[in-house]
């Protein structure tokens, strides 16, 4: 679903709010400050554009080069426009699950439009996105251009991050898990909301280079280099950045229009629930980590 509005919130327009959370990602040690329609590192004097007069675009020219054919596809499918693709109710029960707090500084890497990101009650509410077209509608977030491999963000400036179906979109998954984990301070949490690699639909279509994901009639609107994972490979990273897993739930999206995909869906988790476990009925799947405060 493409609707024109989104909701505003209370965060502050102006850009000084984010300095304290930015780092330059040439020299990766500098902080950030803007001037003269620039964001400029203070260490090494380098500067980036503000795109629209309002998003900081830390994008390298190879990570434009790497990700061409997905930043294409957004621009060609969702440019200018507000992308929320689930229904309201959808959005708030994964609101209610992230237990999100009003004081809270909040990350989403990978935000899109931001549609969940704005119905968070945070203090500051940033959205990490590589696709600038994404963003230009947007209100109630601050929007940053920047990749989840390298994020322009000082360590352990926020409360939590996540990833919203965004992560299969990231060709360096272990690198952007990484990344997220270092940008959460110490007790914050880390949430992962992905599709599930080990449902009989999400197998079909993971592999970029498989006969059924390449029938487009079949499949619409999938990015051209998404790979998913399945919840114990997302645990097995969790481990290697010293998180703790503190919740996994197999679950669904719900729309306002249901396709005829997700009608058939309906009618296989339901039918088959008391004989197959929830790993392989449920489409999506919910992770949430939490950063010792030890690490």
């Amino acid at each position: 679903m493409l609707e024109t509005s989104i909701v505003t919130g209370h965060q502050d327009s102006g850009l000084a709010t984010l300095v304290p959370y930015l780092r330059c990602v040439h020299c990766g040690k500098g902080a950030v400050h803007f001037s003269k329609g620039l964001a400029n590192c203070e260490e090494c004097g380098k500067g980036f554009a503000l795109r629209d007069g309002r998003f900081p675009d830390f994008l390298t020219d190879e990570d434009r080069e790497q990700l061409k054919k997905e930043l294409a596809f957004w621009e060609d499918h969702f440019a200018n426009t507000v992308y929320q693709d689930e229904s309201e109710a959808s959005y708030q029960r994964w609101a209610t699950l992230m237990q999100v707090k009003n004081q809270d500084t909040v990350l989403e890497i990978g935000c899109g439009s931001g549609a969940l990101l704005t119905r968070l009650p945070a203090k500051v509410r940033v959205g990490l996105e590589p696709a600038a077209c994404l963003l230009t509608a947007t209100s109630g977030f601050f929007g940053v251009i920047g990749s989840a491999e390298a994020m322009p963000f000082k360590g352990e400036v926020f409360d939590m991050a996540f990833f919203k179906h965004s992560l299969h979109h990231v060709q360096d998954k272990a690198k952007a898990f990484a990344e997220a984990v270092r940008v959460l301070k110490k007790g914050g949490r880390l949430i992962i909301m992905e599709p599930n690699a080990e449902h009989p639909q999400r197998r079909l279509i993971s592999n970029p280079e498989s006969l059924f994901r390449k029938l487009s009639p079949v499949v619409k609107l999938i990015g051209p280099v998404e790979t998913f994972q399945t919840v114990d490979e997302l645990v097995e990273l969790g481990y290697e950045n010293h998180l703790k897993v503190e919740k996994i739930l197999y679950t669904e999206s719900h729309y306002d229009r249901v396709t005829v995909r997700q009608r058939l869906q309906r009618l296989y988790s339901r039918s088959l629930r008391t004989v197959v476990p929830q790993k392989y009925l449920m489409p999506n799947y919910y992770v949430q980590f939490r950063k010792p405060l030890d690490v």
